[in-house]
């Protein structure tokens, strides 16, 4: 199945969402409720999350317990190290905390579930099992997004999203980068100046210098344009540095001369498709904020939230 638009996951999301409250039972004397019903207390059912992304982001094989507890309960491999409890008696009472196995009838895509087993995830869980998924971008920030603002408005979380994708974009330029500097640095290439005319081939003339004036950037030692570069703008760049190497990868007379003309002429190319398929040029996806600050504010965010929601109980 493709995977969902952002829209469809934010409004699926929404509808999908419940309350603890729903399932307290009210009782007769108000001396005997029952203490601690919070109101931010809100789950999914997994099932709505598989039938929404589909089997390859929430896997119901071999069960739903063995995709959902290694991703709550262990480890975070995303940057920062953060991490959820050890594997003891606490770890289970968290697993306890934030999950709920239960009974319905419902349908796993088009095959319907009589009385089957199903789960209840709360906020933290399903920010859990997002966290480290790059294409769980969009729901990740949605699930922490009560931190950002209160009931955040689709537009609002969209340019949230775009703002963070600059995070893990910079990383796989970062990845590609390396490649590039040891093909110049193998054939003894001015690194300064390869990377002067790639960056007049993708910025129509311009320099890095060029578009940083422009922004009002301040210009400082080791510190790349690409720092304070978009989404689109990172992932042209990405990309025109992967078909670069594959493309001289493929030339049968390596040198330094055939790379030079091969990176410009890629990032030409990559220019034009940009501005094709997303009617925006390079240099006019530019940001004053670099995306160190940007990674600041995500992780300030998310700890906040950690703070929060992880003592959010479903019961």
């Amino acid at each position: 199945m493709a995977f969902p638009r952002k829209s469809e996951i934010f409004a699926t999301l929404n509808q999908k969402k419940h309350h603890v409250n729903e399932y307290a039972q009210r009782a007769l004397f108000p001396e005997h409720e029952v203490p601690n019903i919070n109101i931010d207390s809100e789950c999914w059912y997994y099932s709505d999350l598989h039938n929404l992304f589909g089997q390859d982001y929430f896997p119901t094989e071999p069960t739903i317990d063995a995709h959902v507890w290694p991703n709550l309960v262990m480890p975070s491999k995303s940057n920062g190290g953060r991490k959820n409890p050890p594997l003891t008696h606490a770890s289970i009472d968290f697993w306890r905390d934030h999950t709920a196995t239960f009974q319905h009838t419902y349908h796993l895509g088009n095959i319907p579930k009589i009385d089957a087993s199903d789960m209840k995830l709360s906020r933290y869980a399903c920010w859990s099992l997002c966290r480290d998924n790059p294409y769980m971008i969009f729901s990740r920030i949605y699930f922490i997004s009560p931190i950002i603002a209160p009931n955040i408005s689709y537009d609002d979380l969209r340019a949230k999203v775009y703002q963070f994708a600059r995070i893990r974009l910079r990383e796989r330029l970062t990845y590609f980068e390396k490649f590039i500097s040891g093909i110049i640095h193998r054939y003894n290439g001015d690194f300064r100046q390869i990377y002067h005319e790639m960056n007049r081939a993708f910025f129509y003339g311009y320099t890095a210098n060029d578009i940083k004036d422009a922004y009002q950037i301040p210009l400082k030692t080791n510190d790349p344009l690409s720092n304070y570069m978009g989404p689109i703008t990172l992932q042209a760049r990405a990309n025109a540095f992967h078909r670069t190497i594959d493309r001289f990868n493929m030339v049968r007379h390596k040198n330094l001369e055939t790379f030079r003309l091969l990176l410009c002429d890629t990032m030409t190319q990559e220019r034009v498709r940009t501005i094709q398929q997303h009617e925006i040029r390079p240099e006019q996806d530019i940001y004053t904020t670099d995306v160190d600050a940007v990674n600041s504010e995500l992780s300030k965010i998310e700890r906040d939230f950690i703070n929060k929601y992880s003592q959010i109980k479903l019961r």
